[in-house]
């Protein structure tokens, strides 16, 4: 198999490692090009609101290649890396972290952990596994591509998780966040130097324990650089109505699907059905949970997937900045999110507003 040049909106012409391009071929990698890298959708930003995680994903791998050049460590392991790079994002829900973060108000649901799947032959994990076109292969990637590139999946699998290494997943920085941070940017406007993530993931070393980056004091302004643009970034689409409100209806139309499931089963079967929902709308794509949201026999979820198609967003009143998280951890639970929201309610009451319960609604969301 010959190399292949590649053309990157953010990158250039990038030619790709010879195993990149057999892992790019998996149903399940292609699948992330009907699965967008923002949680929402936007007409004033469409560009934005357009980038796949496919993209994103071959970006990540492309930063693992260049991070390799200079790096011990993924170079005695760089097949696994550049598959972990590509594969991050395998278990993506559609519409991302926001379709996850509203799964998660009724089942615990973190794609990232999600991928025990890749080297456990139970059937009892492999229903985090997304479905293709009902396709019900057990391995990750084929036998023969793993056989032929010497991918170890159990390796593949610690590093996305961030067991093996800070290079993909970190709590502060890693290759997954520089790419969609600065693929963001160049989507949006933002001046910045194009080829700053390429210089970070050439510059970037690992610590003795693999758990932080160091750089040279000399490059530290490239930390620095990408850091201010990771906040103009953010800046510029959390903390607005189209974001909130696309998300809000989001998370309200996996509310209503997982409720009309689970209203439908009883006695020691109620909590199938609505993980059985969970569980389909874990595997479809953006597209196609919208279509599907479309045919499902409910007037209030008829109503929302119209209001998201039309892009019938609700009115955003308010927007709430806080480093108190523990409200995050009461959206994600549904009993503490109703009792948030009439805590808020009754506030609002003694205030002297006039309104009903019904009339809002909250929403929390992270950058």
């Amino acid at each position: 198999m010959k190399n292949l040049d590649y053309y990157d909106p953010l990158y250039g012409k990038v030619e790709l490692p010879i195993v990149l391009l057999a892992l790019l071929k998996q149903k399940l990698v292609l699948r992330l090009q009907s699965i967008g890298l923002m949680n929402y959708r936007s007409i004033n930003k469409l560009s934005l609101t357009s980038i796949s995680r496919l993209e994103h994903s071959i970006g990540t791998a492309i930063l693992t290649a260049e991070m390799a050049k200079n790096n011990p460590v993924l170079k005695s392991y760089y097949n696994e890396y550049i598959c972990a790079g590509l594969y991050h994002d395998i278990n993506c829900a559609s519409f991302g972290h926001a379709v996850e973060w509203a799964i998660s108000r009724y089942k615990n649901y973190d794609h990232v952990k999600k991928t025990n799947w890749f080297d456990n032959e139970s059937s009892s994990i492999k229903i985090d596994k997304p479905i293709v076109n009902g396709d019900n292969q057990t391995e990750f990637i084929s036998k023969k591509i793993q056989k032929e590139y010497f991918i170890n999946a159990k390796i593949v699998k610690e590093i996305i998780q961030g067991k093996t290494s800070c290079v993909i997943n970190s709590e502060s920085m890693d290759l997954d966040n520089i790419d969609n941070v600065s693929r963001m940017a160049l989507y949006m406007g933002v001046d910045f130097e194009h080829s700053l993530p390429m210089k970070l993931a050439r510059n970037l070393k690992l610590s003795s324990t693999k758990e932080y980056f160091e750089i040279d004091r000399e490059n530290l302004y490239l930390v620095k650089n990408w850091l201010k643009i990771r906040s103009e970034v953010y800046e510029g689409f959390i903390y607005t109505q189209d974001y909130f409100g696309y998300e809000f209806l989001i998370f309200s139309l996996v509310g209503e699907l997982y409720k009309k499931f689970i209203s439908k089963i009883v006695g020691e079967l109620y909590k199938y059905g609505g993980n059985e929902i969970i569980n389909q709308i874990h595997s479809m794509t953006d597209d196609s949970l919208l279509e599907y949201a479309s045919k499902v026999d409910s007037i209030n979820v008829k109503e929302i997937t119209k209001k998201l198609t039309d892009y019938n967003l609700p009115l955003c009143i308010s927007i709430v900045s806080t480093l108190e998280y523990s409200a995050l951890d009461k959206m994600q639970n549904e009993n503490e999110y109703l009792n948030l929201k009439n805590e808020i309610f009754e506030e609002i009451i003694r205030n002297g507003f006039n309104l009903t319960i019904d009339d809002f609604d909250i929403h929390t969301t992270t950058d």
